[in-house]
């Protein structure tokens, strides 16, 4: 009874975020849909992924043409696909460019729904109108941490290391209590990654999986660095970690995760290598 509250209490505080920082409408199937969706979509836990995608689903049947509903569902379906939650990332890319496309069609389209369509453009590598929807974001909203990680995450794929970490400070400073806030610890640790820091990117790493326990994926990240580190113990451990979630993964799949630059996927593939983990 005691987690079940919890859960409760997380979502509401989530939905709040949302409805105050965006001033969104409530009231309405799809919100509602979208709402209960959202914590799951935060903490992208694989294992419950299925049921935000269909939570999400449903509030777009609701509406086919709420922006919100839209965005977040290209959203998931690109953390589906960059971060191996299904078997076929093709299909999600392709379903998260279709909600994407649809959403970004819309003239009602808002500060919320521009930051969930940059994650959903960054996710099917498209930094380009990532970028986009992250400045028309804070143009709108100039103290969303939303759209300060987003801008973040365009920095860091793209190995403007400073830039990365510099939006990430701003990200983590205008909002203390940020459910999205591991992910900007992600971010720092990835731009220390790209710089050849990996004892920073360790500790990075670990910050944000200390913070979002379900996030078992940040394992490929911190199994990666650890075995780069000489830390061949800890980098089996961290990959078992991420094999129990996400079992059969190889280094091939997560090169095509992300856009990271090569010189990045390229010493996380040797990294994984290292600590164990199969090429194909």
């Amino acid at each position: 009874c005691r987690d079940a509250a919890s859960g409760v209490a997380s979502a509401v505080r989530d939905s709040e975020m949302v409805r105050s920082e965006w001033a969104v409408p409530d009231g309405t199937p799809a919100w509602d849909l979208a709402m209960r969706a959202l914590p799951i979509v935060l903490a992208a836990d694989p294992r419950a992924h299925v049921e935000a995608t269909e939570l999400i689903h449903r509030a777009v049947e609701c509406d086919p043409r709420d922006p919100i509903s839209l965005s977040l569902a290209a959203w998931c379906h690109g953390l589906r696909a960059g971060h191996h939650f299904a078997s076929n990332a093709a299909a999600e890319r392709e379903a998260a460019r279709r909600f994407a496309s649809d959403a970004a069609a819309l003239p009602a389209c808002g500060a919320l729904t521009d930051t969930m369509l940059s994650a959903a453009c960054m996710l099917v590598h498209d930094l380009d109108a990532s970028e986009r929807h992250a400045r028309r974001a804070l143009a709108v909203d100039g103290a969303s941490a939303w759209g300060w990680g987003r801008l973040a995450w365009v920095h860091a794929y793209r190995g403007e290391t400073a830039m990365a970490i510099e939006c990430c400070r701003i990200a983590q400073t205008v909002t203390r209590a940020d459910p999205l806030g591991y992910i900007w610890s992600i971010g720092i640790a990835a731009a220390n990654f790209e710089l050849g820091s990996y004892c920073d990117a360790v500790g990075w790493y670990r910050r944000a999986l200390s913070a979002q326990p379900k996030a078992i994926w940040i394992n490929r990240f911190l199994a990666a660095a650890l075995a780069l580190v000489g830390d061949r113990d800890g980098a089996q451990h961290s990959l078992a970690s991420l094999h129990c979630a996400l079992p059969g993964l190889t280094i091939g799949q997560v090169r095509s995760g992300l856009p990271h630059t090569p010189f990045f996927l390229d010493r996380l593939a040797e990294g994984l290598a290292a600590a164990g983990m199969p090429h194909s």
